[in-house]
């Protein structure tokens, strides 16, 4: 039975996708390569799938189960993608027992950025960019990542909200605020197709990065998505990986002995961490973040013991950190009033 070579594409326009169409496809393939037995069925690749768990880390579980669970969609195998998408990751590989030099990539990237990181990361980066293309763009979006913790993807469907105008049932008064369409809304792991960055209290530095990034993420920009032949990339995919790629170069070089490797995803991690820091509640946090619950962040991102002050933090709408999904229950001094009485205030300086 056909289950890897079925003539299903998808267009690297859509990375996300993509990406599990990839992961998907290789699965199948390690599968149908263990058997021993010519033919094979989803069945048997689902029990395969879920019989790895003990030798691999929960993370990697969930890269795996949000991968097939798309694919199964496609197919639309409905009964196969119910049962997996109750299988939870209990009983997947303590990644804490296996030897840093021998986890796979993804556990091997760091969740923190340490101030010294990040100095020397900017210092580097600022020092290299009238001779390399690709400093100036990295910096940017190595700074804006840190002050929003935005996705990198979600950088290129944001925009700045500069002047009073009405959203939905709100008239901004604190502004800045940036409007970001959630990469992660179409599988449901987020609050709404939008969410909204109350940007007022930002450090000025942090701003102008922002607004560089935002300029390198548009296709529309003179700057966007341009390379050094002075063609611009053919979508998102594609200029990322240069990005990422430079990136990858200067921590290797800045950091070479370094176990674990500072990625733009780190960002993220230390952004969440310094709203931990700073005690957010996790609504909130789920809110600013673009996350559909409250316990997303708290399990799965930045620990508060990494997280850093800084000058200035953003704040969310009040009806976005009401439509958060609450799995943890937050005490009564951190829970969503506080979260609704924080971002009231934002909205009225």
């Amino acid at each position: 039975m056909p289950l890897v070579n079925d003539g299903i594409t998808v267009s690297k326009i859509d990375a996300t996708k993509s990406d599990y169409l990839v992961r998907a496809k290789q699965l199948l393939q390690r599968f149908q390569s263990s058997q021993k037995v010519h033919k094979s069925s989803l069945p048997d690749f689902v029990d395969w799938l879920i019989s790895l768990k003990p030798e691999i880390s929960s993370s990697t579980w969930r890269q795996y189960k949000a991968s097939t669970i798309w694919f199964l969609e496609l197919k639309k195998e409905v009964e196969l993608l119910e049962i997996l998408k109750n299988i939870s990751s209990d009983g997947c590989r303590d990644i804490r027992e296996v030897p840093i030099q021998k986890r796979n990539t993804s556990s091997r990237k760091k969740k923190s950025v340490t101030e010294r990181e990040e100095e020397m990361i900017v210092k580097y980066l600022s020092s290299t960019a009238s001779t390399s293309f690709w400093a100036k763009p990295t910096l940017s979006l190595f700074k804006a990542i840190l002050a929003t913790g935005l996705r990198p993807e979600e950088l290129k469907n944001s925009f700045l909200i500069n002047e009073n105008e009405s959203q939905g049932n709100y008239e901004f008064k604190a502004l800045p605020v940036l409007k970001v369409k959630n990469a992660k809304h179409t599988n449901g792991r987020s609050h709404g197709e939008f969410r909204h960055l109350l940007l007022n209290h930002l450090d000025e530095i942090d701003l102008l990065y922002i607004r560089i990034a935002l300029q390198y993420a548009n296709p529309h920009s003179p700057q966007g998505w341009s390379k050094p032949s002075g063609k611009k990339a053919t979508n998102w995919h594609e200029y990322y990986t240069h990005l990422r790629g430079h990136f990858y170069r200067v921590t290797s070089k800045i950091f070479p002995t370094a176990s674990r490797r500072v990625t733009f995803y780190s960002c993220r991690h230390q952004f969440i961490a310094n709203l931990k820091k700073a005690k957010y509640s996790r609504d909130e946090i789920a809110a600013i973040v673009g996350h559909a619950t409250d316990d997303t962040a708290t399990v799965h991102y930045g620990r508060a013991k990494f997280g850093r002050t800084r000058k200035g933090l953003p704040g969310a709408l009040p009806d976005e950190v009401n439509r958060i999904r609450q799995v943890y229950q937050d005490p009564p001094s951190l829970g969503s009033s506080a979260a609704l009485n924080r971002n009231k205030e934002r909205l009225r300086h």
